[in-house]
């Protein structure tokens, strides 16, 4: 994935200050998973991360300046705790999971990964189960190249310039599209222009 670590790697270049998250706010993304996608999905200058265990209750909120939190010390603290939760947060620039994303969601077993942004709703699950570092190494990575070829080919058969800006973000989700075919990988791209219409 090196290519389209060039561009969405930026998030870890565009890492900035925490910021505080008021009292009366985190109680309120806590509450419930779709309010908390609400309340973040058009902010364009800072990530928010929320976390929801297996009953839909809050437990983890961090907020950061820029386009990336980091989380990897909060998860590798306390990686039971955050073990079958779902995770979702803001993309700032709108795209589609990084590989630092999927690899913290394999690492700690997340149950379900997701994205709220102004364009589109993310997600990315293993159909099977939690997703883990073994599954992805076992049942996916094998795929990826496949995957990267069969998203280049549809790109370019869509007359998509590689030097235009929205490139490697249409190429990720692309090689995620195609994973889904060969994989148990479960990954959504919900338009919210077309009320729900998923890509």
């Amino acid at each position: 994935m090196e290519e389209e670590e060039k561009i969405l790697g930026q998030a870890s270049q565009g890492r900035g200050k925490e910021s505080p998250i008021p009292p009366g706010e985190r109680k309120t993304l806590l509450s419930d998973l779709k309010q908390a996608e609400g309340m973040i999905r058009n902010d364009r200058g800072r990530e928010t991360v929320v976390v929801f265990d297996r009953e839909g209750v809050g437990f983890f909120a961090k907020r950061q300046q820029g386009l990336s939190v980091e989380l990897e010390q909060e998860v590798r603290r306390d990686r039971a705790r955050f073990e079958g939760a779902i995770l979702t947060h803001n993309h700032p620039g709108g795209t589609s999971f990084s590989p630092p994303d999927i690899n913290l969601a394999c690492w700690a077993h997340l149950a379900e990964i997701r994205i709220a942004s102004s364009d589109y709703d993310y997600s990315f699950r293993n159909r099977d189960g939690n997703l883990s570092e073994e599954w992805w190494k076992s049942e996916v990575a094998p795929y990826m190249d496949a995957a990267r070829q069969s998203a280049r080919l549809m790109l370019a058969e869509r007359g998509i310039d590689e030097n235009s800006a929205d490139f490697i973000s249409l190429l990720v989700h692309e090689i995620y599209q195609s994973l889904v075919k060969t994989t148990p990988v479960e990954y959504t791209r919900i338009d919210r222009q077309k009320k729900g219409g998923a890509l």
